[in-house]
């Protein structure tokens, strides 16, 4: 992980420049503390130039 990245509470990866927790990578990220901290504070949506590999999609599939 890039230092951007590296701002943890309690196992939960925190954007150090807006504070908000970023996107999870793993399904083990997904806890009731990260569920109430997103409620509260939204998801990092920061460009941190560096993905880690995670690929992004231009579009999410359709729902419908």
């Amino acid at each position: 992980m890039t230092d951007i990245r590296a701002g943890t509470e309690n196992g939960i990866r925190r954007c150090d420049q807006c504070g908000r927790p970023l996107p999870a990578l793993h399904k083990n990220e997904y806890t009731p503390a990260r569920a109430r901290l997103v409620a509260d504070l939204g998801v990092c949506m920061c460009t941190h130039g560096d993905t880690d590999g995670v690929e992004v999609p231009d579009r999410a599939p359709s729902l419908l």
